[in-house]
């Protein structure tokens, strides 16, 4: 699953030049050692911690990738979750009877279906004992063959190569450097009368990053009717069609 495709509501692809490399050096220039082999390695551990709170406390549709398509095979229930995998937006069958799984938790599962040993068709999946693992499970057991499909939120990252940037725009990821640079000079002095000012910088970067991935100016809050001639907005082989329509 190597292919991952950006559902983010973005007109353009966001600027992403600011390396790994560049965000080391300017983090460990902080203590005035930018070529010290040591002081790059923790420029580095300090830009992954940084990296670390912002997936604690924000999950950015900047960073809101399709997974490849995965093959589902009769008989098996648990399928492996991109190595990014932050949190699921949404999960699909594509190929018999299409339509959206729905998030099911193992103890509702447990209580409401005795007999779990029975395969059928998928309607619902969980994480139950398998997020852990990098895993989702099929709810029931799949009794035949499909097309998977994953959304979800990947994870804001540290890139391993010093040319790689960290996947999110630049506006975004100087605020991991200047959480980076507070981390640092923790670590090295932690009564550094710099440290107040760069936290600062990092919390303003960080609030004005999640409010820029949050507001969309050209997003219509309200449902469109369909317009199309003898269309309806909900299909009648849709699993609700009922509940949405009241016939």
């Amino acid at each position: 699953m190597t292919e991952q495709i950006s559902v983010a509501l973005t007109s353009a692809i966001p600027v992403q030049t600011l390396t790994i490399g560049q965000a080391k050096t300017n983090v460990a220039r902080v203590i005035g050692n930018e070529t010290d082999p040591k002081t790059l390695a923790r420029a580095y551990d300090a830009l992954c911690m940084a990296a670390a709170e912002w997936n604690r406390r924000h999950q950015f549709d900047i960073n809101a990738l399709t997974a490849a398509d995965i093959s589902v095979v009769a008989a098996t229930a648990a399928y492996d979750l991109p190595s990014n995998f932050l949190h699921m937006y949404s999960v699909r069958m594509k190929t018999n009877s299409e339509r959206d799984l729905d998030f099911l938790r193992m103890r509702h599962y447990d209580r409401s279906y005795w007999d779990q040993e029975v395969e059928g068709y998928p309607t619902h999946y969980t994480l139950f004992g398998h997020g852990n693992t990098g895993q989702i499970q099929l709810l029931p057991t799949p009794s035949g063959t499909d097309t998977l499909q994953l959304r979800y939120y990947a994870a804001v990252t540290c890139p391993s190569g010093n040319g790689e940037t960290f996947g999110i725009p630049d506006r975004y990821a100087w605020g991991l450097v200047y959480k980076a640079k507070a981390l640092l000079l923790l670590d090295k002095n932690a009564e550094d009368n710099r440290i107040p000012h760069w936290e600062r910088e990092a919390e303003m970067a960080f609030r004005q990053a999640r409010a820029d991935d949050s507001e969309y100016p050209d997003e219509d809050l309200r449902m469109i009717p369909a317009m199309e001639h003898r269309r309806r907005l909900v299909s009648p082989s849709h699993p609700d069609y009922f509940t949405f329509t009241g016939e």
